[in-house]
């Protein structure tokens, strides 16, 4: 009895999942399936929504909607958390970005969905008042940031604009002291000096140097902008000393 029953459970769910391909089971009055079959796409639809507003403004009605269709009926959610389907579904584009019309699309969904995943994060940071960075210090990246470059500049899409060309993008996602995530834009350099701090462990001088040294810059100039940038960061919330 109970394995029939998990059998029509499982029928049930597959008619939910993909109505056009999977029949509903013959003991389930066809309005109530379709109920059902509403309540749960519309509930999927909302929350990804939610999730994905930039993507959700500059897709076609029936792109998206194809789109949410495609991932309820083919993606398997690796999370039964609600949170997790944004997740979910940023895999699901990364797997399948011809679902959306947009070279960009991948990128866009990521930088939206790092939204979600810093305001989530359980994780914490001991923000106080530093001291001024030292040439012989050594930095980390927040544990509530994340450095990123893009080929398009994700941060400025929107259904009034729509970026043709690619243009390279450096920006730092990081939730600061009153749990607020914000997005900054970097040059170039200043991307180059976090991934040689952060990354590559150099302490502040030799790093300094170093990016002076790749722009064919004045040290006597670029040292006391990049000190002052790093301090900036710092106070910020988005690097913190070792």
């Amino acid at each position: 009895m109970e394995r029939d029953f998990q059998k029509l459970q499982k029928r049930f769910t597959a008619h939910l999942r993909a109505p056009d391909s999977a029949r509903a089971p013959e003991q389930y009055h066809s309005r109530a399936c379709e109920i059902y079959r509403d309540l749960v796409f519309n509930n999927l639809e909302g929350l990804i929504r939610r999730a994905f507003p930039v993507l959700h403004s500059i897709a076609a009605k029936e792109t998206w909607h194809r789109a949410i269709r495609t991932f309820l009926t083919e993606h398997r959610c690796q999370s039964p958390l609600f949170r997790n389907i944004a997740r979910d579904f940023l895999d699901f584009i990364s797997a399948v970005p011809e679902s959306f019309p947009f070279p960009f699309v991948r990128e866009l969904a990521y930088y939206e969905w790092l939204e979600l995943f810093l305001e989530l994060s359980e994780l914490e940071e001991d923000f106080r008042n530093p001291p001024p960075i030292d040439s012989g210090d050594t930095l980390r990246l927040s544990r509530l940031a994340v450095l990123h470059e893009y080929s398009y500049p994700v941060q400025l899409i929107s259904a009034d604009f729509i970026p043709e060309t690619p243009a390279p993008t450096f920006l730092v996602a990081f939730r600061n002291s009153e749990d607020r995530v914000q997005f900054m834009e970097l040059n170039a350099s200043t991307y180059t000096l976090l991934l040689l701090l952060t990354e590559q462990g150099l302490s502040v001088g030799p790093a300094l140097n170093m990016v002076a040294e790749e722009i064919k810059g004045d040290p006597s100039i670029i040292i006391p902008y990049g000190t002052q940038t790093l301090n900036g960061l710092l106070h910020n919330g988005v690097l913190f000393q070792t």
